[in-house]
């Protein structure tokens, strides 16, 4: 997989050029940075497109479990919830997507999770992340769209009403937040 994606760089530096909206998840994140060092010490180049980078975590331990973050993004302010699960202690994080309520984030210590510059946004928050999630979800498909409709605003968006959705993401913050 990694020399894969190692074949691609020219092609996705062209599209972070021409202002691709980006989401990686875990593994994608952590490859976007300047390397990772395995459990059995193997380093492997990310593709070096940020300056953060990841090493396996102590003794192999893990980030595990539910966590919420407070996220700005381009002054939208969200409350995130998720599931991470994680060997990667990534550091050297200089735009963190948020700061973590509950859990870990990028590292057992770091008090941050993520990294968001405007135009990517790496995250470990799985399980599923949009889903749990809506309004980020909207935010990203309003940064795709802006790509080709640059003036374009959230306002301009209709709104679908997602009560459902909203209802259970409230249920899922409310139960991590009683593991606070």
């Amino acid at each position: 997989m990694i020399p894969d994606l190692r074949s691609r760089k020219d092609n996705i530096q062209k599209a972070l050029d021409e202002k691709t909206f980006f989401l990686l998840i875990c593994g994608g994140y952590q490859l976007f940075g300047q390397y990772y060092v395995a459990a059995d010490n193997t380093k492997m180049d990310g593709l070096q497109f940020f300056d953060y980078y990841t090493e396996t975590g102590e003794q192999g331990k893990r980030c595990i479990g539910n966590i919420i973050i407070d996220a700005d993004l381009d002054g939208m302010n969200l409350r995130l919830v998720g599931f991470e699960n994680h060997g990667g202690q990534t550091r050297n994080v200089k735009q963190p997507l948020g700061k973590v309520l509950h859990g870990f984030g990028n590292c057992f210590d770091a008090g941050y999770e993520g990294f968001y510059n405007g135009q990517v946004l790496g995250t470990y928050l799985h399980g599923p992340l949009l889903p749990k999630n809506p309004e980020l979800a909207d935010f990203i498909i309003l940064k795709a769209l802006q790509k080709r409709h640059p003036d374009l605003k959230a306002s301009d968006l209709k709104s679908i009403s997602t009560p459902y959705a909203k209802e259970a993401r409230q249920v899922l913050y409310d139960r991590y937040k009683s593991e606070m």
